[in-house]
């Protein structure tokens, strides 16, 4: 059999599997294990703030529900030292189902691509945050980031391999909610 004949064969399976499902088009809704990102979802998020060395970030952040909302999928293009503004990131958020984990799969602009597990805690204002540290190359990265209604606060620091104490990469890092995104045309264009 052909490549192309596998192909077709593993479409009309998927086709004929998902037959019974909803349409997409019918409305889906996130999926309830998603309520700490809901804010976020279907809006375009901006930032335009500096690391802790003096470097500017100008960023913007799409959050759509993907597949008949059983994963958040994020978008993130940023323009470097007042560059053109490229795509830097494309993240795929799940959940966990034995640990129950937020899971992020992310995918980098040069080909790298890690998996990051974020640990839900609530702020002392009620407020969802979310918290990982993970390996990189040259020690720990530690990330916080609080989810409001119309804002999320980003902090991260950077363990160096040696040394004992956490740096500050970027402190109050405050990314806006912009404009509601049109779930069927909006797809990264500015």
């Amino acid at each position: 059999m052909s490549r192309k004949h596998v192909w077709a064969s593993l479409g009309s399976i998927a086709l004929l599997s998902g037959a019974a499902a909803a349409h997409p088009h019918d409305g889906p809704e996130l999926d309830d294990r998603f309520a700490a990102m809901a804010p976020l979802v279907g809006y375009e998020w901006t930032i335009d703030a500096k690391w802790a060395d003096g470097t500017e970030i100008k960023a913007r952040n799409q959050y759509r529900m993907g597949l008949n909302g059983q994963f958040v999928v994020a978008d993130t293009f940023a323009a470097d030292a007042g560059g053109p503004e490229y795509h830097r990131y494309h993240t795929i958020y799940t959940i966990d189902p034995r640990s129950r984990e937020l899971i992020a799969h992310g995918f980098t602009f040069d080909g790298t691509a890690a998996v990051v597990e974020f640990e839900l805690t609530e702020s002392d204002d009620g407020d969802t945050v979310l918290q990982a540290t993970t390996e990189n190359p040259g020690g720990l990265l530690r990330q916080s980031i609080e989810i409001e209604e119309d804002r999320y606060d980003r902090n991260v620091w950077m363990q160096p391999t040696d040394m004992d104490e956490w740096m500050p990469m970027m402190t109050d890092g405050v990314w806006k909610r912009g404009k509601a995104l049109d779930h069927d045309h909006d797809h990264g264009d500015h």
